[in-house]
């Protein structure tokens, strides 16, 4: 086998190579139970309607506003729901007092384009440039906001910024 025979070779093993990892990639994107190769998920949009919230979580009290999304979990099935709720003194003190605490506080970390995109813009000089930001508040168990008759959004967490009036709420399916 002289060297134009080896460069054959080294060709077709480069081929069967790319066309294995084409094929596992076109497997990979299809839905389970079809054929069909499943579409790309829409980049979840940011609402301000307080009605289809509620379809998901319960409030504490009426805010003076809200901004939230629910986006799919990579891999299927699963979604997180993540709000921005503006509320008055007396109703962050009612999130304060009624929610559970945690045993240890965690840091509370989002990435800057989502904070950005809820958060109020006044928020938006103290969030810094990283990629992610660590936001000061309180972060509590969200029991007062989970509905388990109603939703599956069950398991998460919400942060109160006491001073902003403002909880951000991260809630998960499972």
């Amino acid at each position: 086998m002289g060297p134009p025979a080896a460069k054959s070779a080294v060709m077709r093993l480069a081929t069967v190579t790319v066309l294995l990892g084409a094929i596992t990639a076109a497997a990979a994107c299809k839905s389970p139970d079809t054929n069909e190769v499943a579409a790309p998920q829409p980049k979840a949009s940011i609402s301000e309607d307080v009605k289809r919230l509620e379809r998901f979580i319960k409030l504490p009290a009426p805010p003076d506003g809200v901004r939230w999304l629910k986006e799919p979990q990579p891999g299927g099935g699963d979604f997180t729901l993540t709000a921005a709720l503006r509320f008055g003194p007396e109703a962050i003190a009612k999130v304060l007092e009624g929610s559970l605490p945690f045993d240890v506080q965690p840091t509370a970390r989002i990435s800057r384009e989502l904070a950005v995109a809820l958060l109020p813009e006044p928020m938006h000089k103290a969030l810094g440039n990283g990629a992610t930001v660590a936001l000061r508040g309180t972060a509590v168990q969200p029991n007062l906001f989970i509905s388990p008759e109603t939703s599956s959004f069950i398991h998460g967490r919400a942060v109160v910024m006491k001073n902003e009036g403002v909880v951000l709420l991260t809630l998960f399916t499972m």
